[in-house]
């Protein structure tokens, strides 16, 4: 067998499986774009909002320190902040606004 034809042998069913699981990637974004279309995503848009205005008002957590995200009124927190207790202390600010399910916090202490 020539080097040509096993290339081709091995290329195809590859390519093909590539293939499939690009497409069904495509389908689940799809999916989740057309959900943005919802109020519940309008909601979470809110909430995040929120959250990113409750810990604005606190200046330990700085502008760019922590990143939050809505997802079905679950919050989620990452970033990286200097103290335990700030960590404790931005979920607790997620957690009491009003919307909020739950919160995921994946905040990293340096110190």
């Amino acid at each position: 067998m020539s080097s040509v034809s096993t290339v081709k042998n091995v290329f195809m069913p590859v390519s093909a499986l590539v293939l499939v699981g690009a497409l069904s990637g495509c389908a689940t974004f799809g999916e989740a774009v057309g959900k943005c279309e919802t109020s519940a995503c309008s909601a979470d848009a809110k909430l995040t909002s929120d959250v990113q205005m409750r810990l604005g008002q606190n200046p330990e957590f700085g502008a760019n320190n922590v990143q939050v995200q809505a997802i079905d009124s679950v919050v989620y927190l990452n970033g990286t902040l200097s103290v335990g207790e700030q960590r404790a202390d931005a979920e607790l600010a997620a957690l009491q606004t009003p919307g909020v399910k739950q919160v995921v916090n994946d905040i990293a202490v340096t110190k």
